[in-house]
C-alpha cells in the first residue's frame, strides 16, 4: 500500500516511496548480512552481494547508496554501463535476472531558487524534478513544466547533467523554459546539440555561453530575454533560426568565425547592442537582421555578398558604415542602410544591385555618397529625403534614374560624374514631376572628371577625395 507525503519544495503530493527512493532509501533494523528497503509499503530483504538496484512502479531505487561509481559527473566521459554496480569480482550469473538500470544519482545538478516569503535558498535535485514532472526527459530531449516553474520562486538556477538515465541530453526542446522570467542561470550539458524554437523566450538569463558541440539554434530561441547581457557562441554552430535575439537586452555577443549567414531579424530591436564584430567568413546578412539596434558603427567583411532588405534599417545611432576591401558584395536591398546619424557612405564598386529607398526616411545627416561603379540604374527613391546631401560621386555606368530618386534633396551642391558631358546628357531621367520635387538638383551641379586642370566644371581626386579643379 502506498503512502503519500506533501513535498514542501514544490507544494505537490508525492508517493512516500518516491521520497524514500530520492533520499537514498529509508532503512529499518537489519538482520545480519542484509539491507532492508521499503518498496511499495512492504519490507523487502535483499542481499547486497546479489543486486545493486531495484525498479518499483514509482522510481528506480539504488540499493547501494554508498556507491558512486556510476554517477554522471557531467564530464561526458565514457563510463561503465549504468546499473551494473561496477563490481568486477561479482559472478555475472548472479545478475542474469536483473536487467542493468541507470543510476539516479546526479550530485551537484538540479534546481535552486529563492523562496520569496522566507528568502531562503531551496534546492531540488534532478531526481525530484523528474519524479514530479517539473522536468521531463525523453529520447534526448528536455522540457519543463513552465506553468509551475515560472511561479516556483525567484532567482531560479538550473544545472543539467550530460546524461539522464544513461542517455545524452542533446536537445532543449521547443518552449522548454519559455516565459520563465525567474530563470536567471542555466548550465547547459556539454552533450547539447540543439536548442528548440522559443526554448528560452522571455527568460531572465543574463549570461549565456553555449558549449562546444552545439550546432543548431531554432527560431526565436532567446527572444525577449530582456535581462540578457552577454552571449557566446561555440565554433560548432552550423545553423541559426530567425529572430533568435529579437527584442532582447543583449549587449555583447561573440559570433563564431565559421558563421556564413546572419538570419532574418536575428538582432531586431536590440537597442542595447552598440557594437558587433561580424565573422570573417560571413556571406549574407538577412532582412531586418539589425533593424532598430543601438549599433554605432559597422564594418562589412570582404566576404559578404548580400545585404537584404531593411538589414540595418532605423539604426538611429550609427555614425559609421564601411566595407572591407577588396569587397565581394553585389546586392544591397531596399532601405537596407537606414541610419540617421550617418554622414557619409561609400559603396564598393563590386555592387551591381542597389535597392529602392536606400536610406529612406532617416537620411537627414548624410552629406556625401559614393555610388558603386557596378550599377547601371539609379533606383526609385534612392536619395529621397536626403535633406543634408551635398555631394555625390556618380559613375558613368548609370544610364537611367528611377522615380523620385532625388526628391527633397534640398542641399545638393555637387555631382561628381566619372564620365563626359555627352555621356551625362544621354542618361534617361524619369520626368515625373515628383522625381525632383523639392530638390536643388540640376545639370548645373554636375562636374565632369578630368585628370588635368580645365576651365569649367571639372574635378579630380586629391588623396582619394573628389575635388573640383
Amino acid at each position: 500500500m502506498k503512502r503519500f507525503l506533501r513535498n514542501p519544495k514544490l507544494g505537490m503530493i508525492l508517493p512516500m516511496v518516491a521520497v524514500y527512493g530520492l533520499f537514498s532509501c529509508a532503512k529499518v533494523p537489519q538482520e545480519e548480512g542484509f539491507e532492508t528497503t521499503i518498496i511499495d509499503g512492504e519490507d523487502e530483504k535483499t542481499n547486497p552481494s546479489e543486486t545493486n538496484s531495484y525498479v518499483s512502479d514509482d522510481v528506480v531505487i539504488n540499493l547501494n547508496p554508498g556507491s558512486n561509481q556510476n554517477q554522471d559527473d557531467g564530464s561526458g566521459d565514457d563510463q561503465e554501463d549504468p546499473g551494473t554496480g561496477g563490481n568486477e569480482n561479482e559472478n555475472e550469473n548472479e545478475n542474469e535476472d536483473v536487467p542493468p538500470q541507470p543510476t539516479t544519482n546526479y550530485p551537484n545538478y538540479g534546481l535552486t531558487y529563492t523562496n520569496p516569503d522566507t528568502l531562503e535558498t531551496v534546492e531540488i535535485s534532478i531526481e525530484e524534478l523528474l519524479d514530479t514532472n517539473l522536468l521531463t526527459f525523453d529520447n534526448g530531449a528536455l522540457v519543463s513544466d513552465t506553468a509551475t516553474l515560472k511561479n516556483i520562486g525567484t532567482n531560479v538556477e538550473i544545472k543539467i547533467p550530460n546524461q539522464i538515465n544513461g542517455q545524452n541530453v542533446t536537445l532543449i526542446d521547443a518552449n522548454a523554459f519559455s516565459g520563465c522570467s525567474n530563470l536567471t542561470k542555466f548550465q547547459f550539458p556539454t552533450t547539447l546539440v540543439r536548442i528548440g524554437e522559443n526554448a528560452f523566450q522571455g527568460t531572465g538569463l543574463v549570461n549565456v555561453e553555449l558549449p562546444e558541440g552545439t550546432k543548431i539554434l531554432n527560431n526565436y530561441a532567446f527572444k525577449e530575454t530582456r535581462s540578457l547581457v552577454n552571449f557566446t557562441f561555440p565554433e560548432s554552430i552550423t545553423a541559426l533560426g530567425k529572430g533568435i535575439f529579437s527584442t532582447s537586452g543583449i549587449k555583447n555577443v561573440t559570433l563564431p568565425d565559421s558563421l556564413t549567414t546572419i538570419p532574418e531579424a536575428m538582432f531586431a530591436q536590440t537597442s542595447n547592442l552598440k557594437s558587433i564584430s561580424l565573422p570573417s567568413q560571413l556571406v549574407s546578412i538577412g532582412q531586418y537582421a539589425f533593424n532598430y539596434t543601438g549599433l554605432t558603427s559597422v564594418t562589412i567583411p570582404k566576404s559578404v555578398e548580400t545585404i537584404e532588405n531593411f538589414a540595418f534599417a532605423t539604426c538611429m545611432y550609427m555614425s559609421e558604415f564601411t566595407f572591407e576591401e577588396p569587397a565581394s558584395i553585389t546586392t544591397i536591398g531596399d532601405t537596407s542602410i537606414n541610419a540617421s546619424a550617418l554622414t557619409r557612405i561609400e559603396f564598393p564598386d563590386s555592387v551591381t544591385s542597389l535597392g529602392a529607398g536606400l536610406n529612406n526616411n532617416s537620411a537627414g545627416s548624410i552629406r556625401y555618397v559614393k555610388l558603386p561603379a557596378g550599377i547601371t540604374y539609379l533606383p526609385r527613391n534612392c536619395f529621397r529625403n536626403y535633406i543634408a546631401l551635398e555631394e555625390i560621386l556618380f559613375p558613368k555606368q548609370i544610364t537611367s534614374f528611377g522615380l523620385s530618386s532625388f526628391a527633397r534633396t534640398t542641399s545638393l551642391q555637387k555631382i561628381y560624374y566619372t564620365g563626359t558631358q555627352s555621356q551625362w546628357n544621354s542618361i534617361s531621367v524619369n520626368q515625373d514631376e515628383s522625381n525632383m520635387q523639392g530638390s536643388t538638383y540640376s545639370n548645373d551641379l554636375v562636374y565632369y572628371y578630368s585628370e588635368t586642370s580645365q576651365t569649367g566644371k571639372y574635378w579630380h581626386y586629391v588623396n582619394g577625395v573628389p575635388t573640383a579643379w
